[in-house]
């Protein structure tokens, strides 16, 4: 960006100020990106482990363990670079105003104490800790809890869907009442049989109700 040879003060201030708020710009992006990581990992990690908990696959839960490890990566560059920023804006403000020209956007590269000290803070270690402790205890019980058996369902002749059990029973009362008959045999009643019966349901009858005398 050309400026003139010998500026005005006014006009030094103002570059001074864009040059801030262009930095501020970088640190709040940098803000969001971290929000969004978080979101991203809490989001994925409850998917994962109620596909393995509905599948019953419990190896896959881990896959949750390894998404909050990676995203805590994430998070952890994304809160140097921002604090790099931070000390930037700081040494831009504290310049003198003939340097107001210089209006680079270059922060310090990042190294291994940077990171490190990102890490340890409570927006990194704090939260990650607390959701990994999260997965875990949700992967324990997931793998100590069985989801309950689907009830098989058929349909009958009418047409209505009834429930295995149901058949069951109904098959154990017609097998009861064919025994209390005698047909307990799967051979034809021959008319001789038939009679019998006749005969013993008759008395039967009779002998609950008396025949009244004319």
């Amino acid at each position: 960006m050309s400026t003139p040879t010998d500026p005005s003060s006014d006009k030094l201030v103002d570059l001074r100020i864009a040059h801030l708020n262009m930095i501020q710009g970088v640190i709040s992006r940098m803000s969001r990106f971290s929000a969004g990581v978080k979101n991203f990992c809490v989001t994925i990690s409850a998917g994962i482990i109620a596909v393995a908990y509905q599948k019953q696959i419990p190896m896959l839960g881990w896959a949750a363990v390894a998404v909050v490890v990676i995203f805590c990566i994430m998070d952890t560059y994304y809160l140097g670079l921002e604090r790099r920023y931070r000390e930037l804006y700081e040494d831009v403000a504290a310049r003198p105003f003939d340097q107001a020209s210089n209006m680079s956007l270059k922060a310090e590269h990042l190294n291994f104490s940077t990171c490190f000290r990102a890490l340890r803070s409570n927006s990194v270690a704090g939260f990650y800790t607390l959701l990994l402790i999260g997965v875990v205890t949700l992967l324990i019980v997931a793998n100590h809890v069985q989801p309950e058996p689907t009830q098989t369902t058929t349909v009958g002749h009418s047409g209505a869907a009834r429930p295995a059990a149901n058949r069951v029973r109904d098959a154990a009362g017609i097998a009861t009442r064919a025994g209390a008959h005698g047909r307990t045999d799967k051979t034809k009643p021959t008319p001789e049989r038939a009679q019998r019966h006749l005969d013993a349901d008759t008395n039967t009858v009779g002998a609950r109700e008396p025949v009244r005398t004319r």
